[in-house]
């Protein structure tokens, strides 16, 4: 008797390869008669008929003696349900900082943790400390399954600072409450509800954003030419601020070139001869109707020229928002959102990074 393992003629191996299929394709069919015989006389559904088509399958070899692709029955397939996030083990973790990671790479200054607060409360605090604030919101899944409206996130900026809240809505109210009633400029887009919050509350006031005067014009200079100068206007806009240094020189380019440029934008836009329906009528009209709100930065250096800062801070959640909530346990931390994308900064002021871990919110306000 030949020995396979010893065996080096390469036409004897292939010999007994067949004869071993041909063993093989006839057990197979033998097995698959009795499987058939069994099901019949214990009334079964095939299952030893399936599980040996299957394993010919993968074989290449079917119940008739020829190599065929055997489809699996529908709904024969199970999946294991993953486990609930609620029955996961949650443990609190303490991580304190050495003095070298302690140490702010812009400044060199010691990171001193907050003491008596949350990280998120201390870092929103300070936020809404600043005199010219960022805003923006999207909706956001609302984890209770009756309900028909998502939630709200609302995104708030200042220099190098980045705080998101879940609300139920994005109302006048709703805003009212999370500025609370410090004087403060807001930038944002011109939403009736964030027009309504401003007049309710005198303390609140609105500057527009010049990215979203920028975009319709855009979009109608395919059909419009006079766009395409409105555009290049606003471009100079941008331009002029990009040459100050410092907030005194912003101020004062602001307060002659930007000035002269919004004043000849401003005769562009009345003397435009064109229906109020058609795409640069309704550009238009959307800058005259809110002009006070976008020249808002000619006299204030602080106030940024558009709410791009923002939106850039409120892709990041928007991006992983399937992702990040589960219905057995809530959305993402807010804390670790706002603080992951305030210590992104390119200037970073949250020189006081705790030592300390972040805990799952409350339900929605």
């Amino acid at each position: 008797m030949r020995s396979l393992e010893t065996e080096e003629d390469i036409e004897q191996l292939r010999k007994i390869a067949l004869l071993q299929q041909k063993q093989l394709e006839l057990l197979t069919r033998v097995l698959a008669e009795k499987s058939a015989t069994i099901d019949e006389l214990s009334g079964r559904g095939g299952d030893l008929q399936e599980t040996l088509d299957l394993l010919n399958a993968k074989n290449g070899v079917a119940s008739g003696g020829s190599p065929r692709k055997v489809k699996a029955k529908r709904g024969s397939t199970r999946k294991e349900k993953p486990a609930k996030l609620s029955e996961l083990p949650r443990e609190t973790k303490l991580f304190e900082l050495d003095e070298p990671d302690r140490t702010c790479p812009a400044c060199g200054g010691i990171l001193e943790p907050m003491a008596g607060q949350a990280a998120f409360e201390a870092l929103h605090q300070r936020l809404l400390a600043e005199q010219v604030i960022g805003l923006d919101q999207t909706a956001w899944p609302n984890l209770d399954a009756k309900a028909k409206k998502p939630w709200q996130m609302w995104c708030f900026t200042a220099e190098g600072m980045v705080t998101y809240q879940i609300c139920r809505d994005k109302s006048a109210e709703t805003m009212k409450q999370l500025l609370g009633s410090r004087l403060r400029t807001v930038v944002c887009d011109m939403l009736s509800t964030h027009g309504k919050a401003a007049r309710d509350g005198p303390h609140l006031t609105l500057a527009a954003c010049w990215a979203h005067a920028f975009r319709p014009f855009r979009e109608a200079a395919e059909d419009h030419v006079e766009a395409e100068q409105m555009m290049a206007l606003i471009g100079r806009l941008y331009d002029i601020d990009a040459e100050a240094r410092t907030l005194e020189e912003k101020a004062a380019l602001r307060s002659t070139k930007s000035r002269l440029v919004c004043t000849e934008l401003r005769e562009r836009l009345l003397g435009l001869a064109v229906p109020k329906v058609t795409s640069l009528g309704e550009a238009s009209r959307y800058v005259l109707r809110f002009w006070e709100c976008f020249t808002r930065f000619l006299d204030d250096p602080r106030i940024p020229f558009d709410n791009n800062e923002t939106e850039r801070g409120i892709r990041g959640p928007v991006v992983g928002r399937k992702n990040t909530t589960a219905r057995s346990q809530g959305p993402v931390p807010r804390s670790q959102r706002s603080i992951t994308h305030s210590s992104r900064g390119r200037n970073s002021r949250a020189s006081s990074l705790p030592a300390t871990s972040s805990t799952l919110p409350g339900p929605p306000p």
